[in-house]
């Protein structure tokens, strides 16, 4: 019994990383004691707030959090449109079937909003849509495919809203 440490002397006992397959997950493998367990990664692009997220990940695999990339609620006159997770080309792919957007699909579901990812092109001239809830499904049952105007006029239409001239005036400038 001497060579033994007790399970809370294990659970407390410093946790030291060990390199393991890529996870579509967010793990990694620790060795806390004698044990190989799941641990979350640690941050790694120190854009977040380091602290509250190095504080989250301690908390363990029961409690899992996302930090979206660029998430915004797209709105009108305080009304929510739809809530759309913005990628770059260069962000790591993402599937409808991962944990974090099912999770916000079904946020999405419970508003009676429609829930979106967008890749787009980093000189904006391609945008890619994808609907995530049965919400956005009924709008857009395929992934659509457009340029930056076609975009734009899409973000006016989900508002009910015509695009005003000046916006496709300034477009055709800005590129």
């Amino acid at each position: 019994m001497e060579n033994q440490q007790s399970e809370f002397e294990m659970r407390s006992s410093p946790v030291e990383l060990v390199k393991s397959e890529p996870s579509p997950y967010n793990l990694a493998e620790a060795t806390i004691g004698q044990r190989q367990i799941k641990q979350v990664k640690p941050e790694r692009t120190g854009w977040r707030d380091g602290h509250l997220s190095e504080r989250h990940r301690k908390w363990g695999l029961a409690l899992p959090a996302v930090d979206l990339d660029f998430l915004l609620i797209e709105y009108d006159k305080g009304r929510p449109s739809a809530l759309i997770e913005y990628k770059s080309e260069f962000a790591t792919a993402q599937f409808p079937s991962h944990p974090s957007y099912l999770a916000l699909s079904q946020l999405g579901e419970r508003a009676g909003v429609p829930v979106f990812a967008v890749r787009y092109g980093q000189t904006f001239t391609w945008w890619k849509v994808t609907a995530l809830n049965s919400v956005a499904k009924r709008m857009h049952p395929t992934r659509l495919e457009m340029s930056e105007r076609e975009f734009v006029t899409w973000l006016y239409e989900i508002r009910g809203l015509k695009p005003p001239a000046e916006i496709f005036e300034w477009l055709e400038t800005a590129i």
